[in-house]
């Protein structure tokens, strides 16, 4: 389960991006989670399991779906850093006064996933990072130290160029992101998401997701990840992006 599950731990923040589950490996997937201490699980793919079992197990489930490959938009980032501010002790901004092990002093962790946990998901723990005090660079490199090959092109050049830190600024949240109104080929769809964090997961729509999750894998594993730049190129990075692999 170590191959799917990955622990982000930073200061007073903790969290396990991981794969989709389905519903025949989701009562593993809980148990590796407890084990983790995981209090919530955002999942931000279309869903591929009931969330009766999570519920069950005392983890609560908020949907927040997005097109695969491409960035949040700012309701999505808005409801995943308010539950970041509810869940760790002394908010995004206790990150700086923390002192210990969070784990170590019980605090539970929100786990995120989507179909491969490769972008959807660490771009979620990343811009918690960066609102948490971390340069974009660091938040980068941080997730993908410990997650390797997270972030495609157009999610690296978001969190490093365009994301600015502003959750503790506004009273009311992010602004919307230059490119919210992105789309990332054939995987741009519909889809309702709830800021609020609502309970679904219905059966009747887990046979058309799951038939979903092989193609979104196969696409989403086959994105390079591309070395980082050491932080004295920062100000070349549109460069590195333009550089052929």
């Amino acid at each position: 389960m170590n191959r799917v599950m990955t622990s982000i731990d930073y200061k007073n923040m903790r969290f396990v991006v991981f794969d989709a589950p389905t519903e025949s490996n989701l009562e593993a997937y809980l148990e590796e989670l407890k084990l983790r201490n995981v209090g919530d699980i955002v999942r931000v793919c279309d869903p591929t399991y009931c969330t009766d079992l999570c519920t069950e197990a005392g983890i609560k489930v908020s949907d927040w779906s997005f097109a695969d490959g491409s960035i949040p938009p700012a309701h999505i980032i808005n409801g995943f850093l308010s539950l970041c501010n509810e869940r760790f002790p002394g908010g995004l901004t206790g990150a700086a006064t923390f002192q210990g092990d969070a784990g170590m002093n019980g605090v539970k962790a929100i786990g995120v996933h989507c179909v491969a946990g490769l972008g959807r998901a660490p771009i979620l723990v990343a811009i918690s990072l960066i609102e948490a005090g971390m340069s974009p660079l660091d938040a980068v490199e941080y997730v993908r130290a410990r997650r390797r090959g997270a972030f495609n092109t157009i999610q690296l050049n978001y969190l490093v160029e365009t994301y600015k830190r502003s959750f503790i600024k506004k009273s009311n949240g992010v602004s919307a992101p230059k490119m919210a109104s992105f789309s990332f080929g054939a995987f741009k769809k519909d889809r309702s998401s709830s800021p609020t964090g609502s309970q679904v997961g219905g059966r009747e729509t887990l046979d058309q997701s799951a038939s979903e999750v092989a193609q979104t894998a196969s696409m989403t594993a086959s994105v390079t990840a591309l070395p980082l730049p050491g932080k004295e190129a920062a100000k070349g990075f549109k460069g590195w992006f333009s550089k052929k692999a």
